[in-house]
């Protein structure tokens, strides 16, 4: 999906007013590698020498859900690994600390 058909859907939900359902994840995540911008929906993606997973997108409500997203090196870790933690903080309600 391009970002002007990304705005043009959002525009038509605007348009829709109190007759409005969550339609679910409807702002994709945008990744930004030096020379590189992407906007990525669910999946698996190579940007530039990264590997990024996304679970799901921003999605809209009161109180809205933050993207699912991981992100590694390619010639350093596994996507894997990257991914895995990505669905460990999702599905497990857990958070990263400062130690």
């Amino acid at each position: 999906m391009t970002e002007e058909q990304i705005m043009a859907h959002n525009a038509r939900l605007r348009d829709l007013g109190d007759r409005w359902v969550d339609p679910g994840p409807i702002d994709p995540v945008e990744v930004t590698i030096p020379g590189e911008t992407k906007l990525l929906f669910k999946g698996t993606f190579s940007v530039g020498e990264y590997d990024v997973f996304v679970g799901h997108e921003y999605y809209f409500g009161i109180p809205g859900q933050d993207e699912c997203l991981g992100l590694s090196r390619s010639s350093v870790c596994d996507a894997s690994v990257a991914s895995a933690s990505a669905l460990l903080m999702r599905n497990y309600d857990l958070q990263m600390v400062r130690w």
